[in-house]
């Protein structure tokens, strides 16, 4: 203590041996770069892996962060991808059969309807032609005719439609769609990778 007391008056460090430096000790100063480190996404620390003064290598991680909302965004990433997908093949394919099954049976009634308007308008052609019937009688089985035959047309279309896939500009918006929702999924799971922080 009293060695070390003298040592601080300068005249005597500099003659005085035992106010030398230990051998092992270096004289000089160090210089470094403040590196500052920042997370890409903004989130609460959940842990730091370092003290100040550490000395750090590329790479050694710092601090994890919380991930909480990166993991709750990649599962809705994840869903949107597979709804995605799931529209892709459903305009590829078609209707189901059940559908298209629907739409026969649906077809089948309107041509029963049809078949009947038409022995109907027979009939009341048949009356007028033997003055036993009127025209409006005639005119309103002619309109039901005309209404059944117009349903079977239409009922006609639809099921043809119904056995195609979708058209093709659907097809490949969907297509698009796909792969925006997987470019997505994909930044949300490196987002999630990103919750760690290293040193540069």
């Amino acid at each position: 203590m009293a060695f070390a007391a003298l040592c601080k008056v300068a005249w005597i460090a500099a003659v005085a041996p035992f106010c030398a430096p230990p051998d092992d000790a270096f004289v000089g100063y160090v210089e470094g770069e403040y590196v500052a480190v920042a997370p890409i996404d903004v989130a609460r620390v959940a842990s730091e892996d370092v003290r100040r003064g550490d000395a750090l290598k590329a790479g050694d991680p710092i601090a994890k962060l919380e991930s909480a909302d990166a993991e709750i965004a990649l599962r809705n990433a994840k869903a949107a991808l597979a709804q995605a997908e799931a529209d892709l093949a459903d305009l590829q394919k078609g209707r189901r059969p059940e559908e298209i099954a629907a739409l026969d049976a649906t077809l089948k009634a309107a041509q029963a309807t049809a078949e009947d308007a038409d022995r109907t308008l027979a009939r009341r052609q048949n009356l007028l032609d033997r003055g036993a019937g009127t025209r409006a009688d005639y005119d309103a089985a002619k309109t039901a005719l005309d209404v059944a035959a117009a349903r079977v047309r239409e009922l006609v279309a639809d099921l043809a439609v119904a056995k195609l896939p979708a058209r093709p500009d659907l097809i490949a918006s969907a297509r698009a769609k796909v792969a925006q929702a997987r470019a997505a999924r994909d930044a949300a799971a490196w987002r999630l990778g990103q919750r760690m922080l290293v040193a540069p």
